[in-house]
């Protein structure tokens, strides 16, 4: 059972754009497991006894979860005088508590955008920022069924760099998004991937990242109908300590 409260404003002045937002979350999970697995072998069980049935797999457990989460940003968009074109500074701090693990949280980003004068309608970005993601109940959970009390949020270090490109083809408007990124990624949490379930680690670490580059254009290829077509490169790597 999870509830919120939220409260989200913005305020708006000549230069400035202001957004900002607060959010308390509260938590209670119940959470029961009796999972067991029984192999039978031509009228016998493994493991095998000849005075009791014995199961090949068994794991029980109980826990309650009772936590709350405050969560809130907060957002300047600034616009910056330049002689040719218009360029936008954004910068923000997200900030996160939650009392399960008292862990704070503060996740600082900025992102450019110009706009040149130029004929052709092109603008570029630079963004930058830390990400965290606190995890949910089973990312605490670890195989024996007990809860991993000191876990933290899985965290990332990103860059990207972009680009659109506005035209005009068979006298209609497209646009070229090309973006580049590099994220370094840490303290995540692995997992398994068990037939249709997603068994977490809780008690592993590793670390990270992922590069690439996207290209996009969309349009009116048929008229009247808008559609896109997209290549993507990505590499990325995860390597679990010890």
């Amino acid at each position: 059972t999870v509830y919120n409260f939220s409260h989200r404003g913005a305020f708006n002045s000549e230069n400035h754009l202001l957004n900002w937002g607060i959010q308390y979350q509260r938590e209670h999970i119940d959470n029961k497991i009796n999972e067991w697995t029984y192999r039978d072998s031509t009228g016998y069980s493994i493991p095998y006894s000849n005075t009791e049935v014995r199961l090949y797999y068994t794991l029980n457990s109980r826990n309650r979860l009772n936590s709350g989460r405050v969560t809130g940003f907060f957002q300047d968009t600034y616009s910056l005088p330049v002689k040719s074109g218009d360029l936008y500074l954004t910068g923000g701090i997200r900030f996160n508590y939650w009392d399960f693990n008292n862990e704070l949280l503060i996740s600082p980003r900025a992102t450019i955008n110009y706009y040149p004068e130029w004929e052709n309608k092109i603008s570029f970005r630079l963004s930058a920022g830390v990400y965290h993601q606190s995890p949910f109940f089973k990312e605490l959970m670890k195989t024996d069924g007990t809860i991993n009390e000191d876990i933290r949020a899985q965290r990332s270090y990103q860059l990207v760099a972009g680009s659109d490109y506005i035209f005009t083809a068979w006298d209609r408007p497209f646009r070229f998004t090309t973006e580049a990124y590099y994220k370094y990624m840490d303290r995540l949490i692995p997992y398994q991937i068990d037939n249709v379930r997603i068994r977490y680690l809780a008690e592993q670490e590793a670390v990270g990242y992922a590069t690439g580059i996207d290209m996009k254009i969309n349009g009116e290829f048929v008229s009247g109908l808008q559609s896109w077509a997209s290549l993507s490169f990505m590499s990325t790597k995860e390597d679990i300590k010890n």
